[in-house]
């Protein structure tokens, strides 16, 4: 994936300073994606991780050294695919699926009118290797490792102590199973449960639970890019009625 700098979409200077100081810190290696009409309605989408693909550099290390170092990357990708959808992406294209309040529309239409309303970003602070035209066959698409899910975990309830969501919505099963307490930080607790099926996969929804003993409502959808037999019509009522949209 080609890399473009482009300028953040958060025009709040105070949430601004405060992803600086994260990154910064160590702690938060690429800015959300924040859109312009958020604070409407406070979702925050969280992934699992961002691949670091062969355009971008002549070997795996160089291309993951190119997205680890731009701190748009995150904003750069939604704007790719979500906003200007200048290439398809079935994992982004099924996000504006289930969150788009008018099935009717155009892609590119509910894309804009979605994305402009929510927050994403990813656990995962790290790149994983992507797919390259000139690397090694055999060679696939890593997978994080144990020990990066707690420093995730850290830099996105540092961000929601930024950007308080109102909810969560979790997009991957990997997300899910690694929502847990034993990676919640300074006083956090995770609850999920599994529910019924929605086709061939599982329903889960559970809860975020504050220091200060507020619940967030968190909820999950398959990772639309690889979910087999994943259908956005029948996910789209029922997340969208639990999350208030």
């Amino acid at each position: 994936m080609s890399i473009v700098r482009k300028r953040s979409c958060a025009g709040d200077m105070k949430v601004r300073k405060a992803l600086e100081a994260l990154h910064s810190n160590r702690v938060l290696t690429w800015y959300p994606w924040i859109g312009s009409e958020y604070a409407r309605g406070g979702l925050l989408v969280v992934g699992e991780s961002n691949y670091a693909n062969g355009d971008v550099g002549h070997t795996p290390d160089a291309a993951r050294k190119a997205v680890d170092g731009n701190v748009y990357f995150t904003e750069c990708v939604v704007s790719r695919f979500c906003i200007n959808r200048s290439e398809r992406n079935p994992t982004f294209d099924g996000i504006t699926n289930v969150l788009c309040d008018d099935p009717k529309k155009d892609i590119l239409s509910a894309g804009r009118h979605t994305w402009g309303r929510i927050a994403y970003m990813d656990v995962i602070q790290q790149s994983m290797r992507g797919k390259g035209k000139d690397w090694k066959t055999g060679e696939g698409r890593s997978r994080p490792t144990k020990e990066m899910w707690a420093p995730g975990w850290n830099a996105v309830l540092k961000v929601m102590e930024i950007l308080k969501p109102g909810s969560l919505l979790f997009v991957g099963a990997g997300v899910a199973n690694h929502f847990s307490s034993k990676y919640m930080q300074d006083g956090y607790s995770a609850e999920m449960k599994a529910y019924d099926k929605i086709g061939r996969h599982i329903w889960r929804k559970g809860a975020l639970v504050l220091p200060s003993g507020q619940k967030i409502k968190v909820c999950v959808v398959p990772n639309p890019g690889g979910a087999h037999g994943f259908s956005p019509k029948k996910w789209r009522a029922k997340v969208r009625r639990f999350l208030g949209l």
